[in-house]
């Protein structure tokens, strides 16, 4: 068996093959993994690992080569026949490569460094989806990655573009149904998203691991001239998740929004990078994270909104909000600006807090208990949040999961109101 720990290149045309690569996309890999190699493991000497410290990490246990499940919804018939395609990405190598070869790996900026070249070297799974000029799909696309077998490695690569007025919702989902206790796993994943010319985007990724899983993702997405991204990501599962989530404003009257909403318990650990990129003038863009904290689990937000010279007249805003559930949860939130332009609105908060005793004693003094009334209360600092979603069956499945991590009886119906 081979393991992370004594991967070699053998493994990436092991894995090219298993794939069915085009000549191209070997190639790709084969400098991929060469960078790789000559790249260091990052330290907490470094700013954004500062809080994540992997260095005890045993590569050993994980297994390269496993097999897990990828399930998707089924694509609307008007929009396959006008040219959409969705499906895994293996499929779209072989029936659509040269469409494929146009977006993946088509930007390599990366924060991840060793993490994002070991994604292309292995990528072995993810999906493509892609929606030509003017077509909008109604019914949201529906993507499950699913993990269960011990020791197992996933290198997935999400790519979804959208030309010109097209549009679409996507659900981009991570699960272990029945995992076993005492399952690990490894996950390194790489999401870009390409916004065409007053296209509209939809994403909502969700990952609800088992509690064994190390989870790593990196999410690029580009938008053009008066595009709109809506970009939320749920992080529930896992022991260690560390995600980068990157917005780039290409051109004027483009408009990003990123959401995103945690709950954490035990000894889990989540770490969020964000990074709003103006490059054109009049573009906005919005953020929100808010992170609930219990038991000795910890949260980590950094963030930075960026204005280049050419960024005049845009606006951009940025917030992190942690709630604090125990005296042993933590959060770090460290937000940033970096203003390079002299005609902008540019604005930032963060805080951190706890469940106030008053919320506490109104609500048990209507007859709840105090598990159900601090349940109450997380899933009212989420609400706001939630309702942002497009679709209501979006919405339900993130409250569901909300309320299936906190293990409450709370009903649906009752978190709506």
């Amino acid at each position: 068996m081979t393991t992370i720990a004594d991967i070699s290149k053998d493994n990436v045309s092991k894995t090219a093959q298993t794939v069915g690569d085009p000549a191209w996309l070997k190639a790709n890999r084969d400098a991929a993994w060469e960078r790789y190699s000559a790249t260091p493991y990052p330290t907490r000497k470094e700013e954004l690992w500062k809080y994540t410290d992997l260095s005890r990490i045993n590569w050993g246990k994980y297994a390269v080569g496993t097999t897990e499940n990828v399930v998707l919804s089924t694509l609307e018939k008007d929009a396959a026949a006008r040219g959409a395609i969705f499906c895994t990405l293996a499929d779209a190598l072989k029936k659509h490569p040269e469409l494929v070869q146009k977006y993946l790996g088509r930007n390599t900026d990366t924060v991840n460094g060793k993490y994002a070249f070991e994604n292309l070297a292995f990528t072995d799974r993810g999906f493509f989806c892609f929606v030509p000029k003017g077509v909008k799909i109604t019914t949201p696309l529906h993507v499950e990655t699913q993990s269960t077998q011990d020791g197992a490695t996933l290198f997935p690569r999400t790519i979804v573009v959208l030309e010109e007025g097209a549009e679409a919702t996507v659900f981009d989902q991570f699960t272990s149904p029945n995992a076993k206790d005492g399952v690990i796993g490894y996950t390194n994943a790489r999401v870009e998203l390409y916004v065409g010319q007053s296209a509209r985007l939809h994403y909502l990724q969700m990952q609800n691991w088992h509690n064994g899983m190390l989870h790593l993702l990196e999410q690029h997405a580009e938008l053009e001239r008066d595009a709109y991204l809506s970009a939320t990501t749920i992080s529930l599962g896992g022991h260690i998740s560390k995600s980068t989530i990157a917005a780039i404003l290409k051109a004027p009257g483009a408009v990003s929004y990123l959401f995103g909403l945690g709950y954490g318990n035990d000894k889990q650990q989540f770490d969020h990078h964000t990074m709003q990129t103006h490059l054109a003038p009049n573009t906005t863009s919005d953020l929100l994270y808010k992170m609930a904290m219990n038991d000795r689990a910890r949260s980590t937000y950094t963030g930075i909104i960026t204005m280049t010279p050419d960024a005049q007249k845009a606006d951009a805003y940025q917030s992190n909000k942690n709630l604090l559930l125990s005296k042993t949860a933590r959060a770090n939130t460290v937000p940033q600006l970096e203003i390079l332009a002299n005609d902008v609105r540019c604005t930032h908060g963060a805080s951190v807090g706890t469940v106030e005793d008053e919320q506490l004693y109104y609500l048990e003094s209507r007859g709840l208990s105090r598990e159900v009334a601090r349940d109450m209360i997380v899933h009212g600092f989420f609400e706001d949040l939630i309702g942002k979603l497009p679709e209501e069956t979006l919405k339900n499945a993130v409250r569901k999961a909300v309320n299936d991590k906190l293990g409450t009886t709370i009903e649906l119906e009752d978190i709506a109101l």
